[in-house]
């Protein structure tokens, strides 16, 4: 039998890439903290849009689909991890900005 003990991850997960496949899709690919203490049992997401309106999908992978995006939309996009005992700091915001062919254009990493 293990014992196995978590806390909340120290440091954020990272957003690896983001990829457009049309004007109205995004998708983000995020890998996990350097030092997860424990097992990531999901990832949240948290996206601004250029209008204001803000959601925070979750799942068990780090990787969120958006759809029904606006060509040239602009997009601000964290992500957290979360163990069973907490989630992790948000990482840094990535905006984004699609374009009307679908290709993608990234404005800023802070």
């Amino acid at each position: 039998m293990f014992i196995y003990s978590s806390s909340a991850p120290n440091d954020p997960p990272v957003i690896a890439f983001i990829n457009s496949s049309s004007p109205s899709t995004l998708s983000v690919f995020a890998l996990p903290p350097q030092a997860p203490n424990g097992l990531i049992t999901s990832y949240s997401f948290y996206v601004i849009f250029e209008n204001g309106t803000s959601r925070a999908p979750s799942g068990e992978t780090g990787v969120l689909q958006l759809h029904g995006l606006l060509p040239y939309e602009l997009v601000a996009i964290q992500v957290s991890a979360n163990t069973s005992a907490g989630e992790s700091p948000r990482s840094a915001i990535n905006f984004t900005r699609t374009e009307e062919d679908g290709k993608l254009c990234t404005l800023d990493s802070w």
